[in-house]
């Protein structure tokens, strides 16, 4: 390579989402930089209706309702939150008592269309799991202060 060739060569790219970028990003920004770009959550989720909403259980009034496979556990969230018209909800998830969570983690919820927002879980066998919702505004539908309580929903 010679001196005009350091001055003048392009540097390599890669590609990402079909846009070539610099290799001079990181990985880190390379990461960045796709998390910006709008794309549908991993596994694609459809637009929802309500005949393929999975079946009732206690809370589906409030418009909460959980599907369960030895794979994942599905929450789906359609609630006051949604219907107010909440950009991004947060399911508040605990495990064990409900007086008493424990291993509580926030996850944001893929909005899935029809005021409807989705989350997967992993399968936990041995404790129930305790939810609440937020939204950005601060708003919490947490069942009048009783949560939303699944008992051990996989057997």
């Amino acid at each position: 390579m010679g001196v005009i060739d350091l001055f003048f060569k392009k540097p390599d790219t890669k590609k990402l989402n079909n846009e070539e970028y610099d290799t001079e990003f990181s990985d880190a920004d390379a990461y960045t930089y796709a998390m910006e770009q709008e794309q549908p959550p991993e596994p694609y989720v459809p637009p929802l209706n309500p005949g393929n909403i999975p079946p009732h259980n206690p809370y589906s009034a409030n418009g909460i309702n959980i599907e369960v496979t030895p794979a994942r556990i599905t929450l789906f969230y359609n609630g006051i939150l949604a219907k107010d018209g909440a950009k991004e909800v947060i399911a508040v998830v605990g495990h064990g008592e409900n007086s008493r969570w424990e291993d509580v983690k926030e996850y944001p919820m893929w909005y899935a269309g029809n005021q409807t927002f989705v989350l997967y879980l992993p399968p936990d066998k041995a404790k129930s799991i305790n939810i609440a919702f937020k939204d950005s505004a601060g708003n919490w539908d947490n069942n009048s202060g009783r949560n939303y309580t699944f008992n051990s929903p996989i057997g």
